[in-house]
């Protein structure tokens, strides 16, 4: 699996997303719900410039790599262009606020990641999924092999 080298820009540009769309008017009476909405936006923008840059490839037939290049340059200069060439700390300072935060003397990031893992390991060891996985290179020999009679995986 090869990643593309747009991922940084990509990120970049969804980090100005999320903390530009704290201050926009529309979500000026959600108060601290504007957080978890703006972290939503922010998992869009990724969506979508991934889905442009894989559009590209799958339809154009360029080499990946060429196209995760460009892309890197674009969106790059989409960040220098939304964010006025002013640093991300003329931003809104919500996220820190929240992020500094306690709750029964741990931070809201410790709770967060507490969250993830206590979710990562029910998956992996009370569900099907996490107790059964099958590795993609297991399945290429299963099916050279005719273990599998369908042509299709």
């Amino acid at each position: 699996m090869r990643t593309g080298i747009s991922v940084g820009a990509t990120y970049a540009l969804a980090a100005i997303v999320m903390l530009d769309s704290m201050t926009w008017p529309v979500f000026a009476g959600f108060g601290d719900w504007v957080i978890p909405i703006s972290w939503i936006l922010a998992l869009l923008t990724g969506v979508v410039l991934g889905a442009v840059n894989g559009l590209i490839v799958w339809k154009t037939g360029v080499d990946a790599f060429i196209v995760t290049l460009g892309s890197m340059l674009g969106y790059r200069g989409l960040v220098f262009i939304y964010n006025g060439e002013q640093p991300t700390s003329q931003l809104n300072w919500t996220l820190v606020d929240f992020a500094e935060a306690q709750f029964l003397g741990l931070h809201t990031a410790t709770w967060f990641l507490l969250t993830v893992a206590a979710a990562l390991w029910f998956l992996m060891n009370r569900t099907v999924h996490g107790r059964n996985p099958t590795p993609l290179a297991t399945i290429g020999r299963l099916r050279s092999t005719r273990a599998f009679a369908s042509d299709r995986t």
